[in-house]
């Protein structure tokens, strides 16, 4: 049960994450020129994909069920996938947010 709640706290974190990535990659494309443009493009698409895992692993499904140790470890492991995930594309995005700048 702790373990989900760390995985629930960086689920928030990322998202608080995300929320600032966004706001810098669209405050600073006006400025950008064309292939500058399209990078922070690839960026935003990236960090938007990012955002729907980590909603995923914020949605309290442990309340769906009681306290079953198998339905834990699956909330668990799914959880912790989903971090993966928006992990994997908070790195391609930030990849592309550096080749735009």
């Amino acid at each position: 049960m702790e373990r989900i709640k760390e995985l629930n706290d960086k689920a928030t974190q990322l998202l608080l994450f995300l929320s600032f990535a966004l706001v810098a990659a669209v405050t600073l494309r006006p400025t950008l020129t064309n292939g500058q443009e399209l990078a922070v493009t690839w960026a935003l698409r990236w960090w938007t994909g990012a955002i729907f895992p980590v909603i995923g692993c914020v949605v309290p499904v442990k309340e769906f069920r009681g306290a079953s140790g198998a339905w834990y470890t699956l909330i668990r492991r799914l959880k912790a996938t989903l971090l993966w995930i928006a992990l994997i594309c908070l790195a391609i995005g930030a990849g592309w947010f550096f080749r735009a700048i």
